[in-house]
């Protein structure tokens, strides 16, 4: 186990001095119609008057293929967003079920429901509070689910855009503002 975890290869929850994001997607659909199904993920972190940082993470799912493609069909998705201690939910959109909160692993959890369907897209959004006022420099770690497909990313801070990139690893961000 140790070995593993200093691989990173385990996919433990991993503790972060700054902002954390992990989005972990579990299918409850008997099909596999994850495989088809791609995700953007877009944040927008906007520092307040008095130093504390508001996000708005949209997820905006899409499956391109038919029912008639192999195992394809309703994705049924019970997503859960793991974001530092402490934050606290101001709105949600685009759950199927009212969006929960709980604390695991040292981490809030936010927990929704969306169903995608073969040629549909959904769209997915959250806003949040961060317990943090980071003084200058923003600091982010956006833990991957391992076994995952490599997602888009687009973060943005203060409304300028400041990456851009396919989800294939564990990612640290760094933003002065």
């Amino acid at each position: 186990q140790k070995a593993l975890s200093a691989l990173e290869w385990t996919g433990e929850i991993k503790n972060y001095d700054g902002d954390y994001l992990h989005i972990n997607d579990s299918n409850f659909a008997g099909g596999k119609s994850n495989l088809y199904v791609e995700q953007t993920v877009t944040q927008e972190i906007n520092t307040q008057k008095d130093g504390t940082i508001k996000k708005k993470i949209t997820i905006e799912y899409k499956n391109p293929q038919g029912f008639g493609v192999w195992l394809n069909g309703i994705n049924r998705d019970y997503v859960r967003f793991y974001v530092p201690q402490g934050s606290k939910l101001i709105s949600a959109k685009g759950s199927e079920e009212q969006v929960g909160t709980t604390q695991d692993l040292g981490k809030t959890v936010f927990e929704a429901f969306v169903q995608v369907r073969p040629q549909n897209t959904r769209k997915l959004e959250i806003e949040y509070s961060l317990p943090l006022k980071p003084e200058g420099q923003y600091n982010l770690l956006v833990q991957k689910q391992p076994g995952a497909k490599d997602f888009h990313y687009i973060i943005k801070l203060n409304g300028k855009k400041v990456e851009d990139f396919k989800l294939d690893q564990d990612k640290e961000i760094h933003a002065r503002y």
